[in-house]
């Protein structure tokens, strides 16, 4: 029996129009966060998981929901979206309890700025433009839910770009996605070349969610934003030896200034960045991850395959980032001044997502420190980031 899910391509356009896309289907558990500790994401789905929680048939791409987390909803506004979720009685109170007054906004920041915050989550705003990369954010008005934290609240007005390096749900996460929708301008994704089971395009999906501009670029495409510039860098490993292509590295330019954000890229062809660097040149600063001993290949794609992997094949196919060597490899061909280790899991509010257990042993914190020490013997800035970070711009 074939067991590869990457094998058979589909046509995701048939898919969408058909009846297995079925928008009755699609819906949202509202509830207040009261702490970093949630339930693991990856688990059987259930019905309703406490009584101070609701889930609601809402079609996911629906503009009520734009409204809703838009804020500063009175009364009237409340109580018409909970009439047109189909919410009466207690349910429509306990859907209103989870509001309450939107403070006026805060000054919009100015200035230049690269911040880091949380994760493989990075804003910036170069002369009046903003990005924000990968974002996983943090919930706030909790204890602890706001100290030293980047979280929705700091989210600015409107995200100008919004940049989607993978399909990993601490990358591309529709909690977060669907909360910022109503703020973002255009969406970057990488291009699918190959749809399949493992490897939907990305473009497809955020459309259909009802993002408005989605724009889908190759290896090497460039696209001016705004006194910027991104371009998709190839992003290779991490995905199990499955042939799943939709995922790059952003490089954005700020003038003079050049930024690789390479997510959890595995340098498996160093000869390749060679190339690269004849095509882009060298690079100012480089963030990459170092996840270097991943989940194993059925973590997320065990239930596509035909059949249950062995366990010899499934622990041999891992998610893995680079080790040091291959990140050595990679800052050796890029030639930064700058080198950040992100990406890691580190954020106690990725819990939910990632089942990581790290001490000083673990592989990737020994790894990710050796690369650290190395850059540093060569007169780098280096250092593994967490929390939130503001960096030179």
């Amino acid at each position: 029996m074939r067991t590869a899910p990457d094998s058979d391509p589909i046509i995701e356009p048939l898919m969408y129009a058909s009846d297995y896309y079925d928008e009755s289907l699609q819906q949202i558990r509202f509830g207040e966060v009261t702490r970093d500790a949630r339930e693991f994401a990856l688990t059987t789905p259930v019905l309703e998981y406490t009584p101070d929680q609701l889930v609601v048939d809402v079609p996911l791409a629906s503009p009520l929901l734009d409204q809703i987390f838009g804020g500063g909803l009175g009364e009237r506004e409340l109580t018409y979206i909970a009439a047109q979720l189909g919410l009466t009685g207690e349910r429509a109170e306990l859907f209103r309890s989870y509001f309450e007054p939107t403070p006026p906004p805060a000054p919009a920041p100015d200035g230049d700025v690269i911040e880091y915050v949380g994760h493989a989550a990075v804003f910036a705003r170069y002369q009046g433009t903003t990005f924000l990369v990968d974002p996983v954010l943090s919930h706030s008005g909790y204890p602890g839910g706001a100290e030293g934290r980047f979280t929705y609240a700091d989210v600015p007005d409107r995200i100008d770009y919004l940049l989607i390096t993978h399909n990993h749900q601490d990358h591309m996460l529709f909690e977060t996605l669907l909360r910022l929708r109503h703020r973002v301008g255009t969406v970057l994704v990488p291009r699918s070349t190959n749809a399949s089971l493992v490897d939907p395009g990305l473009g497809r999906i955020l459309r259909t969610l009802g993002f408005p501009r989605v724009v889908e670029l190759d290896d090497l495409d460039t696209l001016p934003c705004g006194s910027a510039e991104v371009t998709a860098l190839p992003f290779l490993g991490e995905h199990g030896d499955l042939r799943i292509r939709t995922k790059a590295g952003w490089l954005l330019r700020f003038g003079e200034r050049s930024v690789l954000f390479a997510a959890d890229s595995t340098n498996i062809a160093p000869t390749m960045y060679e190339k690269v660097v004849e095509h882009i040149g060298t690079v100012d600063t480089v963030f990459i991850g170092m996840e270097s001993i991943g989940a194993a290949a059925s973590w997320i794609y065990g239930p596509l395959f035909g059949e249950p992997l062995d366990r010899r094949t499934d622990q041999s196919r891992r998610l893995n980032g680079s080790n040091f060597e291959q990140g050595k490899e990679i800052v050796d061909a890029l030639d930064p001044t700058e080198v950040y280790i992100y990406a890691m899991g580190l954020e106690s509010w990725l819990g939910s997502l990632m089942a990581i257990d790290y001490d000083e042993s673990h592989p990737a914190i020994v790894d990710s420190d050796a690369l650290v020490a190395y850059a540093q013997s060569k007169g780098r800035t280096a250092k593994r980031l967490y929390l939130r970070e503001t960096l030179r711009l």
